[in-house]
């Protein structure tokens, strides 16, 4: 069984005290995938798809209770957007 701390991942933000996830910085950045062939870009559609993620995005992620910011930007998500509010100003 694989005993990895999520907390040692890139893009993870724990807490240093609990170890509780505050932060996925999960994005992936479209400028990565382009590819200058004297003075042409081209977009690497193939690296994208192996690179980024993408399918359905799990309702586990509700379970991480102590989440304040989620960046999933950039990815391919199937279906519908849910926005949720974590600040406690509002």
């Amino acid at each position: 069984m694989n005993h990895t701390n999520c907390c040692h991942w890139y893009g993870v933000l724990c807490n240093n005290l609990n170890s509780h996830v505050l932060q996925l910085h999960l994005n992936t950045s479209f400028s990565a995938f382009y590819h200058d062939y004297d003075s042409y870009y081209e977009f690497d559609e193939e690296a994208y798809r192996i690179w980024s993620f993408g399918g359905a995005i799990s309702p586990c992620l509700a379970d991480l209770k102590h989440l304040n910011y989620l960046d999933l930007s950039g990815n391919d998500f199937e279906g519908e957007v849910c926005y949720m509010n974590t600040s406690p100003f509002i």
